[in-house]
């Protein structure tokens, strides 16, 4: 979202698009007119005349668009428009894909009051309430002007929102293997649905359906993994390209691979194995799940775009590990070694642990089994009243 005046507008002349809207917009002359679906650019940017009256917040709703960057311009009265994060918001209505529109309600993370001459971009994951009036109820005169978002832009529109999404918040992992007795996709995305309920900021899940019913489910970013056991193979997160294919069928925002020294199958190395995943998938978002600080410092060398902490403790160079050792000695060393984000992950099983790794500079954290699986919460309750 930017909210700024348009005497500004110069300022966004690395923006080809965004420049060349407020640019039109700053250049009307006074008083000049504007007719419906005005094209700046064939198929690609237009813009429309808008006169309403503004009304009390309570009787606005929050809108949102996937295909489109809105640019609100004020030419006469003072408009509200609040906005937040549509991934911290609940679906009031579904969204029409031909209309490019849907509706939310939740909490505002933010009001601004545009006079004339101001303006505002929203981005896709801005929702927008818009008409708010100021006091009481006025004319309003803008134009909304509609800049398509394609190919390669809108794959960095979404990466800027999963940061934005995650960045010092709850990622929840809702995963039940087969032997588990939550095991089902149906379960998984009620699970996901809960921890939303609860404010979490993104999920972590285990295979395509979980994945797809999960996005049916809750509008949160999703960091995505196959596990899956070759034999012979120490790796099973995500460990060949079969796994990287089926994965992308339900889209994660993020996918998840064993950045782990053990080679892949048919003696594959991670290098090998993250350059062939690279040049198939350019623009996806992966995360590294390491278990030693040399492993972190390696994956973000090769270019990995989170960092994680998943398998500390967990193989067998990392077996005398734990996370929280000497206050979190591992992560405080892998955060100062490392330009990438770092997703705090493994054993983070209370509270006042994940508040600590944000405290330390983590992205964000990974909470699993102390939310998700209750025959392990419940063991943990028996065990001490033996």
């Amino acid at each position: 979202m930017i909210f700024d005046s348009i005497y500004n507008y110069k300022n966004y002349i690395g923006y080809p698009e965004l420049y060349d809207v407020l640019s039109f917009l700053a250049n009307l002359n006074e008083g000049k007119s504007i007719t419906s679906n005005t094209v700046l650019m064939q198929g690609r940017i237009f813009c429309n005349p808008v006169k309403l009256i503004s009304k009390s917040e309570k009787e606005c709703k929050y809108e949102a668009h996937k295909k489109y960057i809105d640019v609100h311009y004020i030419v006469k009265g003072v408009e509200g428009i609040a906005t937040a994060n549509i991934n911290h918001l609940q679906e009031d209505t579904p969204f029409d894909e031909l209309k490019d529109i849907g509706f939310y309600k939740g909490k505002e993370e933010g009001r601004y009051y545009l006079r004339k001459g101001d303006f505002m971009v929203c981005y896709p994951s801005d929702a927008h309430k818009v008409g708010i009036a100021m006091e009481e109820p006025e004319e309003i005169e803008k134009i909304i002007v509609k800049i398509k978002v394609s190919g390669r832009a809108e794959k960095k529109i979404e990466k800027q929102n999963v940061l934005k999404a995650i960045r010092g918040n709850l990622i929840v992992s809702c995963q039940a293997l087969p032997h588990e007795p939550l095991h089902s996709s149906y379960i998984m995305g009620r699970m996901a649905q809960a921890a939303k309920e609860g404010g979490a900021s993104g999920i972590r899940a285990n295979t395509k359906e979980d994945i797809l019913e999960i996005k049916s489910r809750t509008n949160l970013p999703v960091i995505g993994i196959i596990k899956k056991d070759y034999e012979g193979c120490e790796v099973y997160i995500t460990p060949t390209m079969t796994e990287i294919d089926e994965l992308m069928e339900a889209n994660p925002e993020i996918i998840a691979i064993d950045a782990t020294e053990a080679k892949r199958p048919n003696g594959k190395t991670l290098d090998e194995f993250f350059n062939e995943v690279k040049r198939k998938y350019p623009d996806q978002l992966f995360m590294a799940d390491c278990s030693t600080v040399e492993e972190a410092v390696h994956a973000d060398a090769i270019g990995f775009d989170f960092i994680g902490t998943t398998l500390v403790g967990y193989t067998k160079q990392s077996k005398e590990l734990k996370i929280e050792n000497n206050d979190f000695e591992i992560i405080r060393e892998i955060i100062g070694k490392v330009k990438h984000p770092v997703i705090a992950e493994g054993n983070i099983n209370t509270p006042e642990k994940a508040k600590k790794v944000i405290e330390l500079g983590c992205y964000s954290v990974v909470v699993g089994s102390i939310i998700t699986r209750p025959q392990l919460i419940t063991k943990d309750f028996v065990e001490i009243l033996s």
